[in-house]
């Protein structure tokens, strides 16, 4: 009798076995609607050293491309960029004006082939950085095999997690312990964001953090301690006052154009280090005329405000 207990548990311990490995994959590109809410601290290095620029952003899907013989879908990305000030009693304050908006700006493009993600990020001129693809995610790796593109980082468990009742396979506990990479999820990417760690739109030493995922408006998952109580992208206020920024880069100057009268409106111009390098004051009108001047070629963040208000801010790319 105790032979035959035994040998049904056994049976039962490798059917449940079978079970949770045949668990039904989750693909992660598999909603266009999906949007992931991402925060990034970026330490500057660079005097203020306690001045952070924070990103709070979205990624989402608009359109697709073929590249080569594989369906790409675009990844775009809107949200906000300040400067924080982190400072210790002894230090200096962020001197760059604190916010800036950027909205559907595309950041790469993205395919699934095999429960494999990969990634093709875009340079400043929105070409292919790469003629190769870069892994994100390889979502058929077992205990101890490595992550991609995460310090040679290696599995250390794999488990299951319920996400609104449907159960995601969750990678974790790894080699070695980042802070900043938590866990990843079957059919959600990175607890730290799609792409982290796979290079991101932002220059600098970046702290990655997903906040939430979101398909068709609904939240599907929000990270333990994160949320989704904020709204990310470019205001309505923005969107009515600048008309264009042309050309855009520029190689001798650029032009602004506004549909509401500029009345002694400073223009300051931010390289990416939160840096002022160059303000313009006293501006009225409908058009303001910026030259390149002595500013050399790179990115840099622009401002329009008055005294009391802040009316516009953007990014330029300056090239020879």
């Amino acid at each position: 009798m105790k032979i035959k207990l035994l040998t049904l548990l056994i049976v039962l311990c490798a059917l449940f076995t079978t079970s949770a490995n045949a668990q039904v994959y989750i693909p992660l590109i598999n909603d266009t609607t999906a949007q992931w809410y991402c925060t990034n601290f970026i330490f500057t290095n660079t005097s203020p050293s306690d001045c952070i620029r924070k990103v709070d952003y979205k990624l989402f899907f608009n359109g697709d491309t073929t590249i080569g013989s594989n369906k790409y879908y675009k990844l775009f990305a809107s949200g906000t960029y300040e400067f924080v000030d982190n400072s210790t009693p002894n230090s200096m304050p962020c001197s760059a004006p604190s916010l800036y908006y950027f909205q559907n700006s595309l950041v790469g493009y993205i395919t699934e082939i095999n429960k494999k993600i990969y990634y093709k990020y875009v340079t400043n001129n929105n070409e292919i950085g790469l003629d190769s693809d870069t892994i994100l995610y390889n979502f058929n790796l077992q205990v101890g095999d490595t992550v991609p593109n995460n310090f040679n980082n290696s599995i250390g468990v794999i488990d299951s997690i319920s996400i609104n009742g449907v159960y995601h396979k969750q990678y974790s506990n790894f080699q070695h312990d980042f802070h900043y990479l938590s866990s990843i999820i079957e059919g959600v990417g990175s607890s730290n964001g799609l792409l982290s760690p796979a290079p991101l739109p932002f220059n600098g030493h970046n702290t990655y953090i997903l906040n939430c995922y979101v398909v068709d408006s609904t939240h599907i998952y929000t990270v333990p301690w994160r949320n989704c109580n904020y709204t990310v992208g470019r205001s309505n206020k923005e969107n009515n006052y600048l008309t264009s920024t042309t050309p855009n880069p520029f190689t001798k100057y650029t032009l602004f154009k506004v549909n509401s009268y500029m009345d002694h409106v400073t223009l300051t111009i931010i390289n990416s280090q939160g840096t002022i390098v160059k303000v313009i004051k006293d501006n009225n009108g409908y058009e303001l005329k910026l030259e390149r001047d002595n500013l050399t070629t790179g990115l840099y963040f622009y401002q329009l405000h008055t005294n009391t208000s802040q009316l516009i801010t953007g990014k330029l790319l300056i090239e020879d």
